[in-house]
């Protein structure tokens, strides 16, 4: 469940239905390969992996599914093992608050 004031972190460009929270950016000490490797998010096959996330605030309290990574094969999306949250409703429970290059996340929402 995500409440009302939460702030949750997605990447960018072309953002998907999956958040994850700020102790996964932490743990990814300003890493992109470490963030995205943690969530077992594949690297585009050109440009890598993503180098912008976006914060969000949650508008309202929202159901959501939340689970560690682990399910992919870690062999080609990383070990995984951070917490992942699915909002397919976006626009709903979602407002955008800032976009970020990753090294930059050091802001507090």
């Amino acid at each position: 469940m995500l409440k009302e004031g939460d702030v949750v972190y997605g990447g960018a460009p072309e953002q998907s239905g999956f958040y994850f929270d700020k102790a996964t950016l932490d743990a990814a000490g300003g890493s992109r390969q470490k963030l995205w490797e943690s969530l077992q998010v594949k690297p585009h096959r050109i440009y890598g992996f993503r180098s912008q996330i976006q914060a969000y605030r949650v508008k309202r309290d929202a159901v959501a599914g939340t689970g560690q990574a682990l399910s992919q094969d870690p062999a080609v999306f990383g070990l995984g093992g951070r917490t992942q949250f699915s909002c397919q409703i976006i626009k709903l429970c979602l407002s955008l608050l800032t976009s970020l290059l990753i090294s930059e996340y050091g802001y507090e929402y």
